[in-house]
């Protein structure tokens, strides 16, 4: 067993194996990570029904509970003994439960989907009756997210507790899958699993087969950051005691029970060596001369002319692989992956598209690549935990968010030096320059404000207040007004780029993750993740006028030239939906691959054809936006999140 700085835990209800391994069409999400990860195809769970399985992983124990709970609609278990938290407390580490649909920090009614049968932390007393120490470690979903912006303010041990509805129990396996697409997804992107070692382990309270005695095989699968096989399957018999004793020895943890102490651990899964290696340094010390240029990286006279006609390229970054492909639109075939920096994750090009930047989140640097060549030059390095990058319409400065301190780093693209970084809010993201380049916006994830920067003096000007989680933003042609999707709101906050004022936030559909403005400038389109809806606004009034169904858990969006269609991606359906701008009808949905978890579409400039991120396929494909077809998929490194289209 390695050692672990953080594990995550999902417990699931009420499925069997069959009904959830090779079930791609209901469980798509959870069949994706089976090559990333190692199932345990012998995992047992101790009895029916669901309580004691809940206590065994919590508590080393089922503590009696007859298998005939009379109290398990609405279970007052009060439990008196050491629980996985002491354990936690007592190594000096840290743990949170985070709860779905509870309305406040130890919430221990039932409401709603909200049911406290399905949380043992509650059943222990020194947890439920020290209400502090319970609001500090018993607390809503809804702060995962921000707990997860920082290494040092993610737990070493997290239980993600899921209502009744997205446990696969209650509104369906579907439901469940989404839900465990949404926040592994937030996990797996966070600071914590992309800079130290993380392990998650998905697993069951038991089977659908209620009957109190026999043995009953459940799903579960472990993941992580490093050191777990991948596309195994163990054949070694397990239970819930086997998974405690893994999370104790995982964090160094003293053991509770003769159960867990005698367990065996799921050692079969952890790749030889695994136990020996490292964890990885902080990618925070980079070199200090690693924006200086190297002799061999003077621009040659074919990298000082833009690409030739007919060579319209995407360079697709590959978050997994450290690597830029190159990719032909015209013969559509994939050119040699060009090494960067550790985990990927955005690309600018120059105005004059001789040159890409590519942010590398794990290197805490942005790699400088010539397109003509197709070669990679040199290494800037910049704050931590870089997540996206904008270039000015002058091609003089490139600026870069830094989520992991909180900054801005500009960088003079003339010398590729970095400035001094510019202080904003938590956690920022997104970033958009005006039209005239005088103005960027940078969306602080974190911190409900979009901060506006003065390009010409490299000063952040006063926060703009918005909603909660804000995730995208565009600009009106003209720039004098901007537009926020705020995922955790529900609204999309219009801003005055004159002065810099937030207008009446317009509601849409659950948790926009994506926006669109007609060319005209008349109609702003908000893609909808959680309604599975494309929403319509009209700017002149402010008010929205149609709802459009689309696929399953939308992600992004682009228009054709005119403006008529957008075309909607969607990431579980793995479709595109083409939409009429003007009627709100939706047209057929266009395949982009089943499973192959598409998340970005990214238009060429004449607005005819798009390319189609396959996240979790390791693919592209280019679509025909007239013919509404796509090319067979071409394979890039694997988990593609961004791209940049040369003409």
């Amino acid at each position: 067993m390695p050692r672990y700085d953080h594990v995550f835990l999902f417990y699931f209800e009420n499925q069997n194996v069959r009904a959830i391994v090779g079930a791609r069409r209901t469980a798509p999400y959870y069949n994706s990570l089976l090559s990333q990860g190692s199932e345990l195809g012998e995992m047992y769970a101790e009895e029916h029904p669901s309580d004691g399985n809940y206590l065994a992983l919590a508590g080393g124990s089922t503590f009696g509970i007859p298998l005939d709970d009379p109290l398990e609609i609405n279970s007052q278990y009060t439990i008196h003994t050491a629980n996985i938290g002491d354990l936690i407390n007592a190594a000096g580490e840290t743990w949170k439960d985070y709860d779905q649909s509870s309305a406040g920090p130890c919430d221990d009614t039932v409401h709603g989907f909200y049911w406290n049968d399905d949380l043992p932390m509650l059943y222990f007393a020194d947890i439920r009756d020290r209400p502090a120490y319970c609001a500090a470690h018993d607390v809503p979903l809804a702060s995962m997210a921000s707990d997860l912006s920082r290494t040092t303010t993610t737990p070493n041990f997290s239980w993600v507790g899921i209502n009744d509805c997205d446990d696969m129990e209650g509104c369906g396996i579907r439901a469940g899958d989404r839900f465990l697409a949404d926040q592994l997804g937030t996990i797996m992107h966070s600071p914590a699993w992309q800079t130290q070692r993380s392990l998650a382990i998905i697993t069951f309270d038991e089977d659908d087969y209620s009957h109190e005695r026999p043995a009953q095989r459940i799903p579960t699968l472990m993941l992580a950051s490093t050191g777990v096989r991948h596309d195994y399957v163990s054949k070694v018999r397990y239970t819930h005691y086997s998974l405690l004793r893994t999370i104790e020895a995982a964090l160094g943890l003293k053991t509770l029970t003769r159960n867990d102490r005698f367990a065996q651990p799921v050692n079969d899964v952890f790749r030889p060596g695994a136990a020996e290696a490292q964890a990885p340094s902080s990618p925070y010390h980079a070199s200090a001369t690693a924006s200086k240029p190297t002799p061999s990286s003077s621009p040659t006279p074919e990298a000082r002319r833009p690409p030739p006609p007919g060579r319209a390229t995407a360079f697709v970054v590959s978050s997994r692989a450290g690597t830029v492909t190159p990719v032909g639109l015209a013969d559509r075939k994939a050119g040699r992956p060009i090494a960067v920096g550790r985990d990927p994750q955005a690309i600018a090009l120059s105005p004059d598209q001789r040159t890409a930047y590519v942010v590398n989140s794990g290197s805490d640097s942005v790699t400088r690549i010539q397109t003509g060549p197709r070669r990679r030059e040199r290494t800037i390095a910049v704050g931590r935990d870089p997540q996206a990058i904008a270039v000015t319409p002058d091609g003089r400065t490139a600026f870069v968010s830094n989520t992991g301190s909180d900054t801005v780093t500009p960088i003079d693209l003339r010398s590729d030096v970095p400035g001094v970084p510019i202080h904003v809010g938590p956690d920022p993201h997104r970033l958009a320059i005006t039209p005239n380049g005088r103005t960027l916006y940078v969306l602080d994830w974190g911190g409900r404000a979009v901060t506006p920067i003065d390009v010409r003096t490299l000063r952040a000007l006063t926060p703009i207040g918005v909603g909660s989680y804000p995730s995208s933003i565009v600009i009106a042609r003209g720039g004098s007004r901007a537009y926020v999707a705020n995922y955790g709101s529900n609204t999309v906050t219009p801003i005055t780029t004159t002065d810099q004022r937030a207008g009446a936030p317009i509601s849409v559909g659950q948790a926009p993750s994506a926006l669109a403005l007609s060319p005209n400038g008349a109609r702003l389109l908000a893609v909808d993740g959680d309604t599975d809806r494309l929403t319509t606004i009209a700017l002149n009034s402010g008010r929205r006028i149609d709802y459009t169904q689309v696929g399953i858990s939308p992600e992004a969006i682009a228009l054709s030239h005119s403006g008529a269609t957008a075309y909607v991606v969607n990431t579980i359906s793995g479709t595109i939906t083409p939409v009429n701008v003007a009627r709100g009808h939706a047209g057929k949905a266009i395949p982009v691959g089943t499973y192959a978890y598409p998340t970005q579409i990214i238009p060429t400039s004449d607005g005819r054809t798009a390319v189609v991120l396959g996240t979790y396929a390791g693919t592209v494909r280019i679509v025909d936006m007239d013919a509404h077809s796509t090319s067979r998929p071409i394979r890039v490194g694997a988990l593609p999140v961004a791209a940049a289209l040369t003409r």
